[in-house]
């Protein structure tokens, strides 16, 4: 799991090609978006962007159910990835993970949850 708090975040993500270039581009997107909307150098932890990785235990890092706002299944130029927002308090914490690297049952649960 990887946490993106800073620019310098996003491009260690890049350096260390962590995840395909596209699902990067993604992620940067959205972080500089609300980075300036809540005119912010980092962001707080519980506003952090999460890219899920392989051996992650994603159902236990998702917690409640209650707490997820929705969970999306998307595509951009052929790669496929769930964009999860999750609710922490008043905020929203998006939570990223390409389609397919988790095991059996968490991708049945996140397909199953997907609008």
């Amino acid at each position: 799991m990887k946490y993106v708090l800073t620019k310098n975040d996003i491009e260690a993500l890049k350096e260390k090609q962590a995840v395909v270039a596209e699902l990067i581009d993604v992620i940067e997107s959205e972080f500089l978006a609300l980075l300036e909307s809540e005119e912010l150098q980092q962001l707080p932890i519980q506003q952090a962007c999460i890219l899920l990785e392989p051996g992650d235990k994603v159902l236990e890092i998702l917690e409640e159910a209650f707490s997820i706002e929705y969970i999306e299944r998307s595509v951009v130029k052929n790669v496929e990835y769930y964009r999860i927002a999750k609710r922490n308090d008043h905020d929203f914490q998006l939570i990223y993970s390409l389609v397919g690297i988790h095991d059996e049952e968490t991708e049945q649960w996140l397909m199953e949850k997907a609008e």
